[in-house]
């Protein structure tokens, strides 16, 4: 018993985290419970590359804490 009251308040804990998110603050309760089968939770550290550029991705991120940086690759033709 004791065991599931921790998994229901660290749930809870997560759906609240979720609504602040603008794309799941309108969800419901039990739509954010489904989404939450289907999350892993994974800590990656500093400068770490987690998607390269043209990468085919099945997956998608939330930033729950810290930082992220985006770049792209850019050619500048020579002039000639």
């Amino acid at each position: 018993m004791y065991l599931s009251h921790i998994k229901d308040k660290m749930q809870d804990n997560m759906i609240k985290w979720m609504r602040t998110v603008a794309l799941f603050n309108k969800w419901s309760r039990t739509a954010l419970k489904k989404l939450m089968h289907g999350l892993k939770e994974i800590t990656v550290c500093r400068g770490a590359h987690i998607l390269y550029e043209n990468e085919i991705c099945s997956m998608f991120f939330i930033i729950q804490e810290g930082e992220f940086a985006l770049s792209k690759k850019v050619i500048k033709p020579l002039n000639v």
